[in-house]
């Protein structure tokens, strides 16, 4: 057996199973990997991702309910999307912070199968939700005078719903099929589904690859497109009817903020893809060359899980129905750490409301 393959496929315990005796740190990536310091950096960082997902995650959810500028079918959404990246902590990351700690899996095979379950549940999941998010914003944004009778609350709730069902039942795919079983892969510090033996083809796992890299950019080019094609010619047609009857200024106000919002989702839609991109890089790797890439596959993980947190920024960033009520919620003294960002034209008698 190649002795660099053996190297690498044991990065992260140093167990080098080869017939050549190696010093673990003549290597330059076993080295980085092995020092102390580069542990301390890893456990560091991933501690203060998660807790500060966590925390995001549950004041956004805090901030919805208090919002009186975002619908209540986009609050659904919004409500369930940080529901689900709160599981993806504390499935995913609590346990990855415990096995990063430790350098192997501490919690045992039972626990394996489970935390690897609730992974591919709440992260196939948080696909599903921004699925149907994108697909409310583009139903608000090219139907604005028929949205309220489209997508009322009662199918929101049924939408999200579904979401959570179908991502359970691909979840239920991985975990319980015959030939399927949790597997520790010290590289990743994680547990993963994958068939008994290498005579089986993983078609679940190409599947996975398959839906959480390509579905999620067809589906934003496709939505992303047909909404701003559309929204400019709606645009016109509403501002004539605004011009015709009492309320303009809510009227421009409340384009405003459909605009604004779809622009975040967007952009949380994108951040979700990009943070999962170094990972699907890895699997990929993975399956080509049958080796796992060195490095790659911890910080990968990390990138994972900071997508869970990239919603919250944005929300702030761009949505401002979002920060009015989220600046209420902050002490004063953080009030001048974050101050009010966005676009300049908000208008005065907007920002007192």
């Amino acid at each position: 057996m190649d002795v660099t393959v053996n190297i690498f496929a044991n990065l992260s315990t140093g167990s080098m199973q080869t017939d050549t005796p190696i010093d673990v740190y003549s290597h330059p990536v076993l080295a980085i990997v092995k020092n102390p310091i580069y542990k301390a950096v890893q456990v560091t960082l991933l501690t203060i991702v998660v807790i500060l997902s966590l925390l995001g995650n549950t004041f956004s959810i805090v901030v919805i309910n208090k919002a009186r500028d975002i619908n209540t079918t986009t609050k659904i959404y919004m409500f369930s999307l940080a529901v689900c990246y709160i599981c993806i902590d504390l499935s995913f990351g609590i346990p990855l912070i415990g096995s990063t700690i430790v350098g192997d899996w501490p919690y045992g095979p039972g626990l394996c199968h489970w935390f690897c379950f609730g992974m591919v549940w709440f992260n196939t999941g948080s696909l599903c939700i921004l699925f149907v998010l994108n697909l409310d914003r583009l139903i608000a944004v090219t139907r604005p005078l028929h949205y309220d009778s489209i997508m009322p609350v009662w199918k929101a709730a049924l939408m999200a719903s579904i979401a959570w069902i179908a991502s359970l039942i691909f979840a239920i795919l991985n975990a319980f099929l015959p030939y399927q079983k949790a597997f520790y892969k010290p590289d990743y510090l994680f547990c993963f589904f994958d068939p008994y033996t290498d005579e089986i083809v993983d078609i679940i796992g190409m599947s996975n690859v398959l839906i959480l890299i390509v579905f999620p950019i067809i589906a934003v080019i496709v939505i992303y497109r047909k909404i701003y094609k559309v929204a400019k010619f709606h645009a016109a047609a509403i501002a004539a009817i605004d011009n015709r009857v009492q309320g303009q200024e809510a009227g421009d106000r409340k384009r405003m903020l459909d605009t604004k919002a779809a622009k975040a989702f967007l952009m949380v839609t994108v951040g979700f893809v990009l943070s999962w991109f170094p990972f699907i890089v890895g699997i990929g790797y993975e399956y080509v060359v049958n080796v796992e890439p060195p490095i790659l596959p911890w910080w990968s993980e990390l990138c994972v899980i900071f997508g869970t947190l990239i919603n919250v920024i944005i929300y702030y960033w761009k949505n401002e129905a979002f920060r009015r009520p989220a600046r209420k919620l902050m002490p004063r003294s953080w009030r001048r750490v974050a101050p009010e960002v966005g676009d300049s034209s908000v208008t005065e008698s907007t920002r007192a409301n």
